[in-house]
This record gives C-alpha cells, sequence and structure tokens, in this order.
C-alpha cells in the first residue's frame, strides 16, 4: 500500500467517525515529502519518518510535538490494522512556557468586558454582527479556556443550546474533545444564537462573519486590543483567558492529594492539552500569581438587549 492510499483510508476512517480532519494536516505534509523523495510505499518510508519528524531550528520543541502527534496517531492505525509495520518517531520533551501569562485582576476584567458591551450599533450588517458577537466570543473565552481558533471555527450544529454541551473539532492538537458550559454562559449563548438567527438566518458558523466564515485570528486580535486598551493599560492578548482558566480553576481546588490530582486530569482533558505537563505548568504558576486572581466570574456575563 502506498502512503497515498493510506493517507485517503485513514481520512475516510476519521471523517466516517465525525472527526476532524483539520488537526491531522501534518499526515497531509507528511505524504508530499514522501512523493518530493520518490518513496511512496509504506515499506520504504520509515526513514522519511524520522527525518520529518526530527525538529527544525525554525520551530520549538513543543511545536515539534504538535507536528509529530498526529503521525504517531497514523502510524498506530496502519500498524492496528495489518496495513503497515512502521515505527513511531520519538517525541521531544515537553518544555514548560519560559513567560508568564497576564494575572487579570476583578478591575480589569470588568473594565474589558464593560468595553465589549459598549460598541455602538449601526444600520450596517456588519456592525450589528460585530455589536453581538463581540461580548459573546470574548466570553466564551474567558468562561472555558478555549483556543481562540477553536471559537472562530465552532459551527452552529457543535453547540447544544439546551445542555449547554459543546463539542470542540477544529482544534490545535489531534483529538477533538467535549466541554459543558456554566450555565450563565450556556445562557447567553441560547439568547445569542436567536439574535443571530435574525441577522443571518440558517448560517454554518457559530460566529460568523458576514459571508458565513469563520472570522481571522487578527479579527479576534485587534478587536481585542482595541476594547483592552480603552480602559485598562497592562499588556496583555486574548490568549491570557485560556491561561486565567486554568489558573482560576486550580486556585479553586480543595482536598485531598488524589482528589486534585483527578482535577487535574480532568481539567487537562477539559483543556484539549496532549500531555498532562502542558496543565501542570499552570499548576507552577499558581503560588505566583494567586494574590492577582479574582474568583468572581459571575458579573461580567452580560444579557443581551
Amino acid at each position: 500500500m502506498t502512503i497515498i492510499e493510506a493517507t485517503k483510508r485513514y481520512f475516510g476512517y476519521r471523517s466516517k467517525l465525525g472527526l476532524s480532519l483539520y488537526s491531522v494536516r501534518p499526515i497531509l505534509t507528511f505524504q508530499h515529502y514522501c512523493e518530493q523523495r520518490g518513496r511512496i510505499e509504506l515499506h520504504d518510508i520509515q526513514d522519511l519518518i524520522y527525518e520529518w519528524c526530527e525538529s527544525r531550528d525554525t520551530e520549538s520543541g513543543n511545536s515539534t510535538r504538535s507536528r509529530v502527534y498526529p503521525i504517531i496517531t497514523f502510524i498506530e492505525y496502519l500498524n492496528s490494522r495489518g496495513l503497515a509495520t512502521l515505527s513511531p518517531p520519538s517525541i521531544p520533551e515537553y518544555l514548560p512556557r519560559d513567560y508568564k501569562p497576564h494575572a487579570f485582576s476583578r478591575e480589569e476584567l470588568v473594565n474589558f468586558f464593560k468595553a465589549c458591551d459598549e460598541i455602538k450599533n449601526t444600520p450596517r450588517l456588519v456592525d450589528k454582527i460585530k455589536r453581538i458577537q463581540i461580548p459573546v466570543i470574548f466570553r466564551l473565552l474567558y468562561s472555558t479556556g478555549v483556543r481562540t481558533i477553536e471559537a472562530r471555527f465552532l459551527l452552529v450544529e457543535d453547540i447544544d443550546f439546551n445542555t449547554g454541551i459543546v463539542r470542540i473539532k477544529k482544534t490545535k492538537g489531534y483529538s477533538e474533545r467535549i466541554i459543558v458550559l456554566h450555565d450563565s454562559m450556556k445562557k447567553l449563548l441560547f439568547h445569542y444564537n436567536s439574535c443571530m438567527n435574525k441577522l443571518m438566518p440558517n448560517r454554518k458558523y457559530l460566529f460568523a462573519n458576514i459571508e458565513d466564515k469563520p472570522h481571522l485570528d487578527k479579527w479576534i486580535s485587534k478587536n481585542f486590543h482595541q476594547l483592552w486598551h480603552k480602559y485598562n493599560t497592562e499588556w496583555a492578548i486574548a490568549y491570557h483567558f485560556r491561561h486565567n482558566y486554568a489558573i482560576q480553576n486550580i486556585n479553586n481546588w480543595h482536598g485531598k492529594p488524589h482528589e486534585v490530582h483527578e482535577k487535574i486530569v480532568a481539567l487537562s482533558k477539559s483543556m484539549g492539552h496532549s500531555v498532562l505537563e502542558s496543565t501542570l505548568y499552570y499548576y507552577s504558576l499558581v503560588p505566583e500569581l494567586v494574590q492577582q486572581l479574582n474568583n468572581n466570574q459571575n458579573d461580567v456575563l452580560p444579557v443581551l438587549d
């Protein structure tokens, strides 16, 4: 069997299970690498696997891990079905990040969401959409810890508005996951969707732009910075909401060691971390940031008119 046939088979398998193809795109890149080298038979690509999965000068060890994981799952799929006898590549050791995320104060959060709620309405459809979406998407990032790309690519069908269950499919890693919304966020999202349905009936994306496509990442970044600096002065980025979610959860934990371990595992799965070390990184930050943290989030969730 060739790498081309194997890739098609694996992608078909994931599609039947309803799994994301976006998260396994590195497999296609690896397939093209094999084609360029003129070696596409599965029995003849073992050394190419090692070559392609080596850490590059332009990436960190953690970036290499993200690129290599889909290849490992691909190899496991092929080996388990007797289609190949390939050895998976080694993975670089996880290295904790060397920067500290911004620790949001209560005042900063209130200021930011106040700015979100002050967006003016105009007759233009694009402005109406922005006024409705901005307060909600940033509160979703804040209250769930999802990545910005995960929020941008959410489909309406990914949300159960009755139970608050959200299926995260377009993700950074290779595994999809399910999260459950806080009741206040569930109510907000339900009302938001009703408002959006009046402006864009039958849209595909939850946070669709005017063409019913996902917003670009720079849309998130641009709007965050404009609204953040309306009342705040410290530096922060939208992705810090994800860090804040992890740290806030850890800071609220009480219990025996085995109970804390179970909570770490649950938090890791909720955030879509591929390795537990990614979650433990936040655990190490709590002592440094705890004095700046505030545990009350309910008063930053709005009621849309």
